[in-house]
C-alpha cells in the first residue's frame, strides 16, 4: 500500500470499515465526521482497499422529460459523439424500439394499404414492375412531364399502387416526374389520395 504514511493517524482502516461498510454512511457524512472532503474520504477508501458500495438512485429525482437548453443538448451531443454501444446495450435498444412498432405504436392507423409493407416491396421489385418503369420512362423520353427535368426521376402511379392493383403495370397509369414534382402530387408519401 503506497501513500499510507500520508493518511492521518486517527483515520484507520477499521474506522472507515465501521463507518462506510457497517453503518452504511456516505462519503459526505464520513467527511463531515472526520473533517475531510468527499474526495479525500474516497481516496482513503481506495488506499485501504475498501471497495465502493453499488451506487443507489434511492431518493434521487429523475430528469426524465426535463426541458434542456440548446447549449446543454449540444454538450450532451459532443460527449456522446463517437461512443460505441456495447452489444448488450445495442440489443436492448433494438428490443425497445421494436416494442413500439406496428400496432403497438401510438400513431398506428390500422395499416395504410391493404398490402403490408414487405409484400408491397416484393411486388415493386418484380420483373413486371421493372418492365413497367422502363416502359414509362422510355415513353416520356426520360423527362419530367411537369417541368422537363432530366435528373432525379421517379416513375409515379397516377392511380395509387395500393388502391388499384389492376392498374399497377398499366403503362397508361404511369408518368415520369422529377423528385420535386413527385413530392407535389396528391398521393406522394402518406398523403390521402383524392381519387
Amino acid at each position: 500500500m503506497r501513500h499510507i504514511s500520508q493518511i492521518p493517524k486517527n483515520i484507520t482502516k477499521d474506522l472507515l470499515v465501521k463507518l462506510y461498510l457497517d453503518e452504511h454512511k456516505s462519503c459526505l457524512t464520513i467527511g463531515k465526521e472526520i473533517n475531510k472532503s468527499i474526495r479525500q474520504v474516497s481516496r482513503y477508501l481506495q488506499r485501504f482497499g475498501i471497495k465502493a458500495r453499488p451506487f443507489s438512485t434511492k431518493g434521487l429525482q429523475t430528469r426524465l422529460g426535463a426541458i434542456l437548453s440548446d447549449e446543454t443538448k449540444e454538450k450532451i451531443r459532443k460527449k456522446l459523439l463517437g461512443k460505441k454501444l456495447s452489444p448488450e446495450h445495442r440489443l436492448k435498444v433494438i428490443k425497445t424500439l421494436n416494442s413500439y412498432s406496428g400496432n403497438r405504436n401510438n400513431n398506428w392507423k390500422g395499416g395504410i394499404t391493404p398490402i403490408n409493407k414487405a409484400k408491397s416491396n416484393k411486388l415493386r421489385d418484380t420483373k413486371e414492375m421493372t418492365w413497367w418503369r422502363n416502359a414509362v420512362l422510355k415513353r416520356d423520353k426520360y423527362t419530367c412531364v411537369w417541368c422537363g427535368a432530366k435528373e432525379n426521376l421517379h416513375v409515379d402511379h397516377i392511380a395509387p399502387f395500393a388502391l388499384y392493383p389492376e392498374l399497377r403495370t398499366s403503362v397508361d397509369n404511369g408518368r415520369t416526374l422529377c423528385v420535386e414534382c413527385h413530392r407535389k402530387t396528391e398521393t406522394y408519401g402518406n398523403k390521402k389520395p383524392k381519387i
